[in-house]
């Protein structure tokens, strides 16, 4: 179904709206989330970290207090889940694990606990050990400036309107 062509004023189309409009900002979500479990990780968030998760956020077309919010309030947050996410497609598990490993890597130091998160994000997610470590290593080999690509910048966003009185922002649980 396409957005545009939906008449909102039928019941079915604006519930197949809503469905729609919640999946996609509940992947932006749970990426957002993941990256700032794994920011957490070390229980320190340095400024590289916050720098790359505002440019993450803004990538995602999320709102900018909201993402520092979020940032700021990670390491006090006792109510966030932190297993591991599980993502739709194996592409999409390893981009946020190469994002993952920019961002752990952009204080110059790959935690373990970072590391161990993120194999188990690798893992959930089916993908190949040997793939996860071969890209720990390209990352701790490279060192990545604050504008440097990342795999969310290849990412499509959809942007569109909602109906009025519909769903609301998500937060993170």
């Amino acid at each position: 179904m396409e957005i545009e062509n939906c008449d909102l004023s039928r019941q079915n189309n604006r519930d197949k709206f809503c469905y729609l409009f919640f999946v996609t900002w509940f992947f932006r979500f749970i990426r957002v989330r993941g990256l700032l479990i794994l920011i957490s990780k070390d229980r320190k968030v340095s400024e590289p970290e916050i720098i790359l998760m505002k440019r993450i956020g803004k990538a995602l077309g999320l709102e900018k207090d909201f993402c520092d919010n979020a940032i700021r309030e990670i390491l006090n947050n006792k109510h966030i889940l932190t297993e591991p996410p599980k993502f739709s497609t194996n592409e999409l598990a390893k981009k946020f694990i190469k994002d993952g490993l920019t961002l752990a890597d952009s204080d110059n130091e790959i935690h373990a606990l970072e590391e161990a998160w993120l194999k188990s994000t690798a893992e959930k997610n089916g993908i190949d050990v040997e793939w996860f470590l071969r890209e720990v290593e390209n990352a701790a080999g490279r060192r990545r400036e604050h504008d440097a690509h990342l795999e969310v910048d290849g990412l499509p966003v959809e942007y569109s309107s909602r109906p009025s009185g519909s769903l609301r922002s998500p937060k993170f649980s």
